[in-house]
């Protein structure tokens, strides 16, 4: 019952928020307001995770939501830890649907065979995606140099020659 009452108020904050005279919406200095914005936004982000991380492992939305609702099924419990696990390692659900699920069925000896993922062993994947997204990124950094725009602009042939024609040559 405190969630439902939570989520309504929540509901009534986010439709009172920044909005003016004429439905012009302006930022608001009141921390409930923000809380409540915050709280949909994480709420989103986690749905997002829990529909993606489903639809890669090959289960249905309809069983992830009662396996949500039944603490005691095994499956639910591991389903539930690897979402709260790509939660805190901020982990899009777009990226395990994507390239998390393309490297799993090219790398992994399981998905070589044609077995979906556990969900646990896509988060894995996850990390040491992300991990090596991360390397490439930071030697990206260190590879390209630094372009100095002006010297390099010096470099390029005049494209406009200095001599102006006369008319009849």
């Amino acid at each position: 019952m405190d969630t439902e009452t939570n989520e309504q108020e929540n509901t009534g904050l986010l439709k009172e928020w920044g909005v003016g005279s004429g439905g012009v919406r302006f930022p608001t200095t009141d921390p409930r307001a923000h809380a409540a914005w915050k709280q949909r936004s994480m709420q989103v982000e986690k749905t997002s995770i829990r529909d993606e991380l489903a639809k890669a492992c090959g289960f249905g939305i309809y069983l992830v939501k009662h396996w949500m609702s039944d603490p005691t099924n095994a499956a639910g419990k591991e389903f539930v830890t690897a979402c709260e696990l790509c939660y805190s390692n901020e982990l899009p659900g777009g990226f395990l649907s994507g390239t998390v699920l393309e490297e799993w069925y090219e790398k992994d000896w399981r998905g070589m065979k044609g077995r979906p993922p556990t969900p646990i062993l896509l988060f894995e994947r996850a990390l040491m995606v992300k991990a090596r997204l991360e390397t490439e990124l930071e030697a990206d950094r260190h590879r390209t140099p630094k372009i100095n725009r002006h010297t390099d602009l010096e470099k390029l042939p005049i494209a406009v020659s200095k001599h102006k024609p006369v008319i009849g040559e």
